[in-house]
């Protein structure tokens, strides 16, 4: 039977001992309904609360998809799709014969798909894609037994080579690298510009194991946000009780292109969460070597993901600069001051805009000058 699920509520994510690991449900349009009517909603547009203001009242499957969406509800469907997978894997069943699994899978593909809901006149209930049976879980099974295997045995001196050999083939997929980009600017111009995003998987020959595992979930990834957040969900998982050889090829797929840039703004919470957990274990006596600067979680987490995501938000950008400080001290100069500017380039174009956005501070009454012979008080 499942514990209590982690609390969560936008990026402060906490267990009962006080330590973030959630965080996988939020993003734009994540909770709360719409207020009002029409135009009277102040909701941006876009969003799923202003497309529920405009619903009709009686749009029962828009309503479920709301309360489905909100951040702690669709984290917790997201932990007890993962609980129930670990399970199916403990007891030795097929993911594809568990009806609970079913269930869940279903209720996730409601929650997400609640902005197609509310704007269709007459909706239809989303359905999960189906290579999530097919594919995806199966695959998560086969790492979830790895897991479990190794937490069981105790791994050799030929173990430890085999992970090191991982290591570096991962570490060869999803490198953040600097590309001329095509856009379409304000005037309608086509303008170019400079951005990081991740290099592409170029196959040399025959792939080992551990780099088609990569490529696979980049791929079922970014093929569907129900796959993308589950995946996310289990990789947090992992890292919240240390297990970094779990967690690093879906991090890596998600550098690799599993989280476009159109999709960083959904997943915010996630950002905020893993940088804090990646913080905590580059803190202390009891920091883990294994996701230190230049390893390749970190070159998947930070490089590939942590970077780009700064463009999502405040937030987001504040817990990756708490990030880069907690582990400065095992960064040489050249390679700290490179990823702060890395920083500043991605985050210059939201940055323009937010101080553009600013509202200026206007006073309803100019303050009063000081006049001779009016004593202040």
């Amino acid at each position: 039977s499942a514990g209590p699920p982690e609390s969560v509520e936008g990026g402060n994510n906490t267990d009962g001992n006080g330590e973030g690991v959630g965080g996988v449900g939020g993003g734009p349009g994540g909770g709360g309904g719409g207020g009002g009517s029409g135009s009277d909603s102040d909701d941006p547009a876009g969003s799923t609360a202003a497309a529920h203001a405009n619903a009709s009242e009686d749009n029962i499957l828009g309503s479920l998809s709301m309360v489905l969406r909100d951040p702690p509800v669709l984290n917790l469907l997201l932990h007890e799709i993962v609980r129930t997978l670990e399970g199916v894997v403990e007891s030795e069943r097929v993911p594809k014969s568990e009806p609970r699994l079913h269930n869940l899978t279903k209720l996730l593909a409601i929650a997400l798909g609640g902005r197609k809901i509310l704007r269709d006149r007459d909706p239809a209930i989303p359905l999960a894609p189906p290579q999530m049976m097919t594919e995806f879980y199966p695959l998560l099974s086969e790492m979830i037994l790895e897991s479990m295997l190794r937490d069981s045995d105790d791994e050799d001196d030929d173990e430890e080579e085999q992970e090191e050999q991982e290591e570096e083939e991962e570490g060869q997929v999803g490198e953040l690298v600097q590309q001329v980009v095509q856009f379409i600017g304000e005037d309608g111009e086509i303008r170019e510009e400079v951005r990081m995003v991740p290099k592409p998987v170029v196959p040399k020959g025959q792939l080992s194991p551990a780099q088609q595992h990569v490529v696979t979930l980049a791929r079922l990834m970014e093929s569907s946000e129900e796959i993308c957040k589950v995946a996310l969900t289990y990789a947090l998982r992992r890292l919240h009780v240390g297990d970094v050889r779990s967690a690093r090829p879906i991090l890596a797929a998600a550098a690799a292109g599993g989280v476009p840039d159109t999709a960083l703004l959904d997943e915010s919470a996630v950002a905020v969460t893993l940088a804090r957990r990646l913080a905590a274990m580059n803190s202390g006596k009891d920091a883990n070597v294994a996701a230190a600067p230049g390893s390749p979680l970190w070159r998947a987490a930070v490089d590939g993901l942590l970077l780009r995501a700064c463009t999502a938000g405040m937030e987001v950008h504040e817990e990756v600069l708490r990030l880069i400080l907690a582990a400065a001290g095992k960064m040489s100069g050249e390679a700290l001051a490179g990823t702060i500017e890395t920083t500043l380039h991605v985050t210059r174009k939201s940055r323009k805009m937010h101080k553009r956005r600013a509202k200026q501070i206007v006073y309803e009454y100019e303050p009063l000058q000081g006049t001779r012979g009016v004593v202040a008080g």
